[in-house]
């Protein structure tokens, strides 16, 4: 394929900083594999040019571009193509060089291991004072915390504690065990990734020799960064380090709309504004034509992200090349199981389709309870990526093992399944019960399952427990002897009463510090809940019986699912989406209060144009369909009816209303854009009610149409 007009202004840049501003699907990673071999053509040794990448796989597949491109398999031949964490390991091999001017520690890798380290710091703090939370969700928070401090250099680990969202009266001591962390690993000379970027470039700023030695192997022409948008402090200063040559020129190519990692230290501001001030003179490039999907979705897409202020003005439309894409706007309804639907649909269409093709992208996991119970009805096999699958998850476990409890104490269960259900029903909530504790009752319970209150109760007596480990235990025993009385109550009935007896609500707020993870795990309750009180008991009228029959099944399809050697649907995450793409992506759960998340506490005020940049990555990462399901909303109806592409002034979050994306998005006028193209004219009633951005998206797509076909005449083409 001819390289486009502003491709080729890239490749053909000679010297001086640029900023390029491309678009999801503009085909920038073969632009800047193109703008290398060019400047190794032209003389520049490719010893002299560095590229920077943010993933190991992204990195991995531009080194294989260029070697096929550079028709070369010999390494010397090649730039130096690494991850930020490879630099890392660059400037820390360099500075063990001769003399030492940096500790020579060892990497460890393994997240388990790193989170057992958190843990050996951690527990001690939370022992000493129970009100402060205390699990996995908190060593997953201090690790955030930890990689946070490690994100900048200006700012020391007190002040970058107050930038985070924790509430400092409930979580201040994360930063003296912060200092307890930092000690421990110095004292044991160990490395976690973060440390890879974070040690060598806090010894350079802190040493001058050790400065000065790292400047003598930065002689670079040219250093090249991709994915722009996610860089945060400290990785901008690895590109001031690499770039320290006064001839070196600076290429960053990214896309502010794409700004989704700002958890980890990365701001829009980097590629909208503060490029520019660190590099003046720096030019700009755009690549706005994207090549992944077609006219209606490009249009829906700019429509909805125009609403942003914090971005590059760059008006992305389809390539004449795009595929044509078909976005689908669906109401959810317990009667229309949209999901497996088009699953379905899309399997069906096409011999050569694939249900590999299809992936279900999600703003929080809470959401894939409803999709997963779905699929497993349908017997659609998925694979969950990032997330826990349904009966994986201790919270969904704890209820399964109330209704057992109810039904007849486990005395119809194996001793297996005794076990996994007694487990369940102790460690969550677990209520500070360690799990060796919890292991010996279960044992007990799974031998004789009349006795397990009473086995509970006699192990709550123990004059070697603390005071809390004690009234926890004393507790289940009184909550497993209620649930005994319940045998005659529906399984919604038996589910309210345990979550109300076992006290999940403040075990959710006083264990999970993040409001988006208390909010996600109470999610997660209400989806599982609604689903056996509506889909089960009121539109199926099951018993108790009939409804742990229906979950048994269920799980045992669940296992089937997950064999590796099938093909299947994905779930994950908009965040893990990033990079990616398919021809086939759904995206459900689309209400005012899920996406865009918006918190419970009426304090923390949602970042929309954060979400907004989520949505819009979830929306550009499908190729050939687009579905969107939302909640039946009448008010959306008539909005999109309108031509509007504004947020009404009323919207608030609930479960019955639309996102305002959606109404943001023009969807009707979107879904109609390639005709209006094909027409070379919109309606006069259409265009009087067109937003502005649909207006321009129409003209440019015109010009980009006829001058292709220009092109296309004079090549002999047409």
């Amino acid at each position: 394929m001819k390289d486009t007009l502003e491709q080729q202004n890239i490749i053909n840049h000679e010297s001086g900083h640029a900023r390029v501003t491309a678009g999801a699907g503009t085909g920038k990673s073969t632009t800047m594999v193109k703008r290398i071999k060019r400047l190794i053509e032209g003389g520049c040794p490719p010893s002299r040019v560095r590229v920077l990448m943010f993933n190991t796989s992204a990195s991995d597949e531009f080194s294989a571009k260029l070697k096929t491109s550079l028709e070369t398999t010999d390494f010397k031949k090649l730039p130096r193509t690494t991850t930020f964490h490879g630099g890392g390991t660059q400037l820390i091999n360099i500075l063990l060089k001769d003399t030492p001017l940096i500790t020579d520690a060892k990497l460890d890798a393994s997240e388990y291991s790193h989170k057992q380290f958190i843990r050996h710091v951690i527990d001690p703090f939370t022992q000493v004072d129970k009100k402060r939370p205390s699990g996995p969700a908190v060593y997953e928070d201090f690790a955030t915390y930890v990689d946070f401090v490690k994100t900048s250099l200006s700012i020391n680990h007190v002040d970058a504690f107050k930038k985070t969202t924790f509430d400092e009266k409930k979580y201040g001591w994360f930063v003296k065990a912060y200092e307890q962390y930092e000690e421990r690993r110095h004292n044991l000379k160990k490395r976690f990734f973060s440390d890879l970027i974070y040690d060598p470039m806090m010894v350079i700023r802190s040493n001058q020799k050790a400065k000065d030695r790292v400047l003598k192997f930065c002689g670079y022409d040219h250093v090249m960064v991709d994915e722009y948008q996610d860089i945060n402090e400290i990785q901008q200063d690895m590109v001031g380090l690499f770039s320290s040559k006064p001839s070196c020129s600076v290429m960053v190519v990214g896309d502010a709309d794409q700004t989704i990692y700002g958890f980890r230290g990365a701001r829009p501001e980097y590629i909208v504004k503060e490029f520019q001030e660190m590099y003046a003179g720096s030019v700009d490039f755009t690549l706005s034509e994207t090549f992944r999907h077609g006219h209606a979705l490009s249009s829906i897409a700019q429509q909805v992200i125009g609403n942003n202020e914090n971005r590059v003005d760059i008006l992305s439309t389809s390539s004449p090349a795009a595929p044509d894409t078909q976005v689908s706007f669906e109401v959810k309804s317990f009667e229309k199981p949209n999901t497996s639907e088009n699953i379905k649909r899309w399997c069906e269409a096409d011999p050569s389709n694939s249900i590999n093709d299809i992936a279900i992208l999600l703003r929080t996991f809470s959401s894939s309870v409803a999709i997963e119970l779905e699929l497993l009805q349908k017997k659609i096999p998925y694979r969950m990526s990032g997330g826990r699958t349904l009966f994986n998850h201790p919270e969904i476990g704890s209820l399964i093992a109330a209704m057992r409890i109810a039904k007849d104490s486990l005395e119809s269960q194996s001793e297996k399944d005794r076990y996994k259900h007694a487990s369940a029903f102790l460690r969550y909530p677990a209520k500070g019960l360690d799990s060796g504790e919890i292991s010996e009752i279960v044992k007990l319970i799974a031998r004789n399952p009349k006795g397990a209150s009473n086995a509970i109760r006699v192990r709550s007596t123990g004059d070697q427990l603390k005071s809390y480990v004690r009234r926890a235990l004393s507790d289940k025993a009184d909550l497993w002897e209620w649930l005994t009385l319940l045998s005659d109550q529906s399984a919604s009935e038996i589910i309210n009463i345990f979550m109300d007896k076992s006290g999940i609500q403040q075990h959710i707020l006083t264990t999970e510090m993040k409001a988006e993870k208390q909010q996600e795990v109470s999610e997660l309750f209400e989806s599982f809940k609604q689903y056996i009180e509506i889909a089960l008991e009121e539109r199926q009228n099951m018993d108790l019986n009939q409804v742990l029959g229906h979950l048994d099944d269920l799980e045992s399809a669940s296992m089937d699912s997950s064999a590796n050697d099938i093909e299947s649907v994905l779930i994950t995450s908009t965040h893990r989406s990033k990079g990616l793409e398919w021809p086939l992506v759904i995206i459900p759960e689309l209400w005012q209060g899920s996406f865009p998340f918006i918190p419970r506490e009426k304090a923390k005020a949602p970042n929309f144009e954060d979400e907004r940049r989520l949505f819009y990555v979830a929306m550009t990462r499908a190729q050939r369909h687009l579905v969107l399901i939302s909640p039946a909303d009448k008010n959306l109806n008539v909005h999109l009816s309108q031509g509007r592409g504004d947020t009404p002034e009323w919207i608030g979050k609930s479960r019955t209303t639309a996102s305002q994306f959606l109404y943001e998005s023009s969807l009707y006028l979107g879904q109609q854009m390639p005709s209006y193209i094909s027409d070379k004219k919109v309606p006069e009633d259409h265009y009087a009610i067109m937003p502005p951005t649909m207006k321009k998206y129409f003209k440019k797509a015109i010009e980009t149409k006829s001058r292709t076909a220009l092109e296309a005449r004079a090549n002999g083409q047409g």
